[in-house]
């Protein structure tokens, strides 16, 4: 038993090593040119989604385009959840981040997903007391694993579905007509083995460049 939480460690280390390498190169696509690999990626990606796009009717069925998985909540900020400085504790907007992921995960598979990791928190600006919160989720990666070495719950299993969730949270306000990016999480969860679900397709260059980018946070080449 101890071998085998010595290698649960092991896996978990390197894979956080990869991610916060591909992280250093490649997570601010919209403002840096990313890396020449990822990029080579992305343009795959939506090289793949063309015929989606463009021929639906004769596209692979098994696949859909990652606009079409989204969901979204708006709330008012409560001063219940707020610090003395009147903004929201950021601990309230990810588990309002992390609801939503979940039924966005849940609707997408067909079965109840189980929670494996945060990817990404991106803190940008704070919430108050007051403000129009929009939170916004799509599926960013969805494919299925032969095998799953670092979530004990899933070891043995086959097939096993893992599904990547972004979920950005916008502060609105509709009376001067404003929407600014607050905060951004990106949630993992995986479904029972030999479940079935469909390939997720950028819908465009920006989420093609998001999602090749997130392949590259976790390790994954293609």
């Amino acid at each position: 038993m101890a071998g085998n939480s010595y290698i649960y460690v092991e896996e978990v280390q390197r894979r956080a090593n990869v991610r916060k390498e591909a992280r250093r190169k490649g997570q601010n696509f919209e403002t840096a040119p990313l890396d020449p690999e990822i990029e080579k990626v992305a343009v795959q990606l939506n090289d793949d989604a063309g015929p989606l796009k463009n021929i639906p009717s004769l596209a692979n069925p098994n696949a859909m385009l990652m606009e079409q998985t989204r969901l979204q909540n708006c709330e008012i900020a409560q001063p219940q959840t707020a610090n003395l400085a009147h903004q929201i504790f950021g601990g309230f907007l990810m588990r309002r981040a992390f609801d939503l992921a979940y039924a966005t995960t849940y609707l997408f598979a067909g079965c109840r997903p189980r929670f494996m990791e945060v990817d990404q928190v991106a803190f940008t600006m704070p919430v108050s007391v007051g403000d129009l919160t929009n939170f916004q989720s799509q599926i960013v990666y969805a494919n299925v694993h032969d095998t799953i070495t670092d979530f004990h719950l899933y070891q043995g299993q086959a097939n096993v579905p893992i599904i990547s969730v972004e979920v950005q949270a916008w502060v609105v306000q509709p009376a001067i007509s404003s929407a600014k990016l607050s905060n951004k999480f990106v949630y993992t969860f995986a479904v029972d083995g030999g479940t079935e679900i469909r390939k997720i397709l950028p819908g465009n260059m920006e989420q093609a460049r998001k999602m090749a980018t997130h392949l590259a946070n976790r390790g994954i080449t293609g």
